[in-house]
């Protein structure tokens, strides 16, 4: 089973956040700190991710350089 790394930008942050809730996701940010979890909400200034520890952690939407997420690849 064969994966792939689909990566966001902040130009298409408006479009697919809505699409990205409850999905495991790692939030780059511009100063090269990564943090995974699951994505909660957002709004349009900010994110609310899970972690693993179930802690929650709200990252600016300003200091995100890429959104990544992992998808099951159809072959």
């Amino acid at each position: 089973m064969s994966k792939r790394l689909l990566r966001f930008f902040p130009t298409d942050f408006a479009a697919t956040l809505p699409d990205l809730i409850g999905s495991d996701v790692h939030v780059v940010r511009h100063d090269g700190v990564t943090l995974h979890g699951r994505l909660l909400s957002h709004d349009a200034s900010s994110l609310v991710l899970q972690d693993m520890l179930r802690h929650r952690h709200t990252v600016r939407l300003n200091e995100v350089e890429e959104i990544l997420r992992d998808s099951v690849a159809p072959w």
